[in-house]
């Protein structure tokens, strides 16, 4: 009987575990922990400076940024890849896409809300053209982060 219930508690305990540990996966943006980590300690507003594998892990060389109604057959084209996952008629009005890629022709699509990180403001380097460092500015706790710079 004592071992059903350390059994059943260490059962317990590894399930609570495991389902923190998903939706941290689930929530987790390696993006949004590269701004946190290169503007730490400035004030507003902030800069942060980075490359793509810094900002999205090391298998990743470069990115590219889908803007609200670029078709997705005009992204294809500029960025030279085929079957994006991403709306026919691109992000609406409130969104941003960014297409990961790797060297081995490998990509991912990830989609961002404007009024947390918007890639397509003013500086427009990035868009539909695949970039390796990137520099967004933020101007205060409320506004969203804003790419300002890549190469």
């Amino acid at each position: 009987m004592r071992r059903t219930n350390l059994g059943m508690a260490g059962l317990a305990v590894f399930t609570v575990m495991f389902s923190i540990f998903t939706i941290w996966l689930i929530a987790h943006d390696p993006l949004k922990d590269a701004l946190k980590e290169h503007s730490k300690g400035q004030e507003y507003p902030r800069v942060a400076r980075f490359s793509v594998a810094e900002g999205y892990g090391d298998e990743w060389t470069t990115v590219a940024v889908i803007c609200p109604y670029d078709q997705r057959s005009l992204a294809e084209d500029a960025i030279g890849i085929e079957g994006l996952d991403t709306p026919e008629y691109g992000p609406d009005e409130g969104e941003n896409i960014v297409v990961m890629m790797d060297e081995d022709g490998r990509f991912e699509s990830k989609t961002y809300e404007r009024s947390d990180v918007d890639w397509c403001r003013g500086y427009q380097n990035a868009h539909l053209k695949a970039v390796s460092e990137l520099e967004f500015r933020r101007e205060n706790k409320k506004s969203p982060w804003v790419l300002i710079g890549s190469s």
